[in-house]
């Protein structure tokens, strides 16, 4: 039989509490981040389609992976600046960027790119589908999918079958 034993000091005590907890947190914190992680949520991981925008192809191979077949050349790029109060309309657009495993929240205030490219493969709609891809520091932030008629509809990159159908 072998028999140890320990005499353990208030500070040796203390130091194992401490460890403990941080040991504790951090598996916590794990826990959680796995569960909010777009993969989590349904969405795919960056190692299934690209989450980088820093050049044009990166964003076209990006929203093939939605199976959208767009114009390689974006329609438009302009600067936007995400405001730093969300009003009703743009807390209503965060909730749709939430569904789709983005949130535009650390970025208010930014000033980001958004590029605009035509969908050319929507069912019965040729040109008047567009899709926004928003990036900050050569990275996709967020996007959507919309129709260019007044009351059309948007959607996240992978359009729901659940949303109004589009107008013809």
């Amino acid at each position: 039989m072998f028999i140890m034993s320990f005499k353990a000091t208030k500070g040796k005590l203390a130091a194992a509490c401490i460890i403990s907890g941080l040991v504790v947190l951090a598996g916590i914190y794990a826990i959680n981040v796995a569960a909010t992680s777009p993969a989590s949520a349904g969405m795919s991981t960056s190692a299934s389609r690209p989450e980088q925008g820093m050049s044009n192809d990166e964003r076209v191979d990006f929203l093939k992976s939605f199976g959208w077949e767009v114009k390689t050349d974006p329609v438009e790029v302009v600067d936007v600046i995400i405001p730093t109060e969300f009003d009703e309309v743009y807390i209503n657009y965060n909730e749709l960027q939430k569904k789709q495993g983005y949130d535009l929240t650390p970025y208010r205030g930014k000033k980001i790119k958004r590029y605009t490219y035509q969908i050319i493969n929507f069912p019965n709609r040729p040109g008047n589908v567009r899709a926004d891809v928003l990036i900050l520091s050569d990275k996709i932030i967020g996007g959507n999918v919309y129709g260019t008629e007044q009351g059309d509809f948007m959607s996240g990159f992978k359009f729901e079958q659940d949303q109004p159908p589009p107008v013809v």
